[in-house]
């Protein structure tokens, strides 16, 4: 597993345990499925479903994460 697909699961760990959004969460439960059934598309579709509903999701746990998850998703191949 690359670098920057390690770092992302580290953050939705994070969203997973911090944020309460039920659509985020299905989407982060989705995620290794996605992964396994479309690859680095699938991975990166979910990721980018997670990071629209979490836009309501506050604090400084909160922007710090979604700041670093919009940097590293630049850097997904």
């Amino acid at each position: 597993m690359d670098t920057t697909k390690h770092q992302i699961l580290v953050l939705v760990d994070t969203i997973y345990r911090e944020c309460k959004d039920p659509n985020a969460i299905a989407y982060i439960k989705g995620l290794y499925q996605a992964d396994l059934d479309y690859g680095m598309k699938g991975f990166k579709t979910q990721i980018i479903y997670i990071m629209c509903n979490i836009g309501h999701w506050r604090g400084e746990i909160a922007r710090t994460t979604k700041a670093e998850m919009k940097r590293l998703i630049k850097d997904l191949k």
